[in-house]
């Protein structure tokens, strides 16, 4: 004897299961709910129930999951508010920055939603915004532009001093795009960011970095 019918021995006396008839009626949840039920024990649709399983209580207020349209899903991440106002992006996020996983391929969701749900062409290109927030998924505040454009837009607004702590493979391209293309001198780029001249010389001159293109 396995040890499952010997625990429903001693529960019942005897090994003899009768089959149960499972009622399936109508998701005990809410009066607005005509989904079948799903978990029998809790009298719950397979959405409540996966609710209650999550916070605890089929009210609270859980965003149901979207299947099929991948542009409806992408805005039931987007918390919409006045046509001015930043949308804060409100899905996966990795350092403020929102991701959209769709047609097997994750996106940065500001390039999502500019490149594949309005169909700009942005190959290339920077998503720029004109909030200084990169989790906006307002159409307003995005334009595309060259990297180039980007980053005199962030030294134009004071956020290049962000970029003293550390010098990032990032940061490495932006000030040798300024130096190359802008006409930014090395000296003018090691006062802006606050780096040694010396250290800005191997930078913009390749001398150092050398594995960052």
């Amino acid at each position: 004897m396995c040890g499952a019918c010997y625990t429903y021995l001693r529960r019942h006396g005897t090994t003899d299961r009768a089959p149960r008839e499972l009622p399936r009626g109508k998701c005990q949840a809410s009066d607005d709910c005509t989904e079948i039920v799903y978990a029998v024990k809790y009298g719950l649709c397979h959405y409540h129930y996966e609710r209650y399983r999550a916070t605890g209580d089929v009210r609270a207020d859980v965003p149901k999951r979207i299947y099929g349209d991948d542009a409806a899903r992408f805005w039931s991440y987007v918390e919409v508010r006045g046509p001015d106002e930043c949308h804060p992006w409100t899905g996966a996020a990795t350092k403020g920055r929102g991701y959209f996983y769709a047609g097997g391929k994750l996106y940065r969701a500001t390039r999502y939603l500019l490149g594949v749900i309005d169909g700009v062409d942005i190959d290339g290109l920077d998503v720029c915004h004109t909030c200084d927030d990169p989790n906006c998924m307002n159409r307003k505040h995005l334009f595309p532009g060259t990297r180039l454009v980007n980053v005199q837009d962030m030294m134009a607004k004071g956020r290049h001093v962000k970029a003293r702590a550390k010098v990032t493979p990032q940061f490495v391209r932006d000030v040798r795009l300024l130096y190359d293309d802008a006409g930014r001198t090395c000296a003018d780029l090691a006062r802006t960011f606050g780096i040694n001249y010396h250290t800005m010389y191997d930078i913009v001159k390749r001398h150092g970095w050398k594995d960052v293109v």
